[in-house]
């Protein structure tokens, strides 16, 4: 093993990974993009049941209305 002497972080270091963050939030989304995965098919994530989004979702609203639906069908 070697020592490797680690650098410390400046005092602005999280000022910039905000500004960063900020900027790429800011990077406006292809008109033809969808949500989803990569390669195709539906959107992962673990709120869904088998971790996979039971349909495409088309807009960016979609996934909202999605939700607003099943979290309502669960109540009645």
């Amino acid at each position: 093993m070697e020592f490797v002497d680690g650098t410390t972080p400046t005092n602005d270091a999280c000022k910039g990974v905000a500004d960063a963050l900020q900027w790429l939030r800011n990077v406006p989304a292809p008109t033809d993009s969808k949500i989803g995965s990569i390669g195709g098919g539906p959107a992962r994530h673990d709120i869904f049941k088998d971790f996979r989004a039971p349909l495409l979702f088309t807009s960016n609203e979609a996934p909202q209305n999605y939700m607003n639906e099943v979290s309502v069908s669960t109540l009645t």
